[in-house]
């Protein structure tokens, strides 16, 4: 997972080994739920990539796109969903997305399952 952020930099236009002549800022605006996996690549960026401060902007993916549509500058946008960034790059603040993360939604269960919970629909 570390090398996601870099991955997702260099897809953006910066390569992990540039060597900034003046210190340079990555804004990166990232869902909240992706806090624990971007500080961390934030920080290995940083330590591989002098001279480059990454600023980490994290949010609800809705509240992130307002803030785009309203102005804000993001080097990088990583929201939850497809539909934030589909319609920031339909309304042309954004260039053609590239999925960089796939996860799969589980319920957890009590030990023997007393309510016999077998899929998402069956929750109230």
């Amino acid at each position: 997972m570390k090398r996601l952020l870099v991955a997702v930099l260099v897809v953006f236009g910066f390569a992990a080994n540039a060597q900034a002549e003046e210190p340079r800022e990555i804004t990166v605006f990232a869902a909240t739920t992706l806090r624990e996996v971007f500080e961390d690549l934030a920080k290995t960026f940083e330590s591989k990539s002098p001279g480059v401060k990454v600023r980490l902007t994290l949010a609800g993916s809705q509240e992130l796109r307002a803030q785009i549509e309203s102005g804000a500058r993001a080097d990088v946008f990583a929201p939850a969903d497809q539909k934030h960034m589909a319609a920031l790059v339909k309304a042309g603040l954004a260039t053609t997305p590239r999925v960089f993360a796939r996860n799969t939604p589980v319920i957890i269960v009590p030990k023997g399952n007393p309510a016999k919970v077998r899929s998402f629909k069956e929750l109230t």
